[in-house]
């Protein structure tokens, strides 16, 4: 191509994604490519959305083809871009680093369906929101699928240990690996994995404390 930027896609809404979209927008005359949510209009700084993407349906650019991919977990308006065998993640998908699926709007279930979804896919490359380029896709994927459900078995683990228990106490016996100064960070996804347990039927919460179902 002759280098010249058509179009501006996000990934999702979130403050460190999508508030420089529009100032970018209005400087170059540029459509914004996107999803906006009633959740993230509440939630993120508003933008506005000049063309709504839809899943796989594929967006051409002179000689180029974008296929949308709606990937909710981290965010439910979050999507990928696979082009040309590059996949952008946003934050579905970092180097380095896991993802902070911070509940309402972020849903473990979602994030983990939406890992096994871009596994199908033909990618060559991941570039991700945070971090450097992932050569090794399918690899980091499956790693971090493999991950997240360790630490899925490690919440039932320590609820089998100290049930009945309110989530600030359970959050330093499930993340005992990580540094405390993290565990505020740590509790949405903690959040997130024990709402997935309850929709499972394997958990219960009675507005104050979690259990395992027995």
């Amino acid at each position: 191509g002759d280098g010249r930027i058509t179009k501006i896609f996000i990934t999702h809404t979130h403050q460190d994604h999508s508030p420089g979209a529009k100032s970018l927008s209005e400087r170059l005359n540029l459509p914004i490519y996107g999803c906006v949510t009633k959740s993230s209009q509440m939630r993120d700084m508003p933008i506005d959305i000049s063309y709504k993407v839809k899943h796989q349906t594929v967006i051409t650019s002179s000689d180029h083809e974008i296929m949308p991919i709606h990937t909710p977990g981290h965010a439910s308006n979050h999507f990928c871009y696979l082009y040309d065998g590059y996949l952008f993640t946003g934050d579905h998908v970092m180097q380095g680093s896991t993802v902070v699926i911070a509940p309402p709007d972020g849903n473990m279930t979602e994030y983990l369906d939406s890992l096994e979804l871009i596994h199908d896919f033909s990618v060559q490359t991941i570039l991700p929101g945070h971090g450097d380029p992932i050569n090794e896709p399918h690899n980091e994927i499956d790693a971090t699928i493999k991950h997240r459900l360790k630490r899925e078995k490690k919440v039932i683990e320590r609820l089998k240990e100290a049930a009945p228990i309110d989530i600030d106490s359970l959050v330093p016996k499930v993340y005992d690996d990580v540094n405390s100064f993290l565990h505020p960070i740590a509790r949405f996804s903690l959040e997130a994995h024990l709402i997935r347990l309850i929709e499972n039927n394997q958990a219960t919460f009675d507005g104050q404390k979690y259990s395992l179902v027995e």
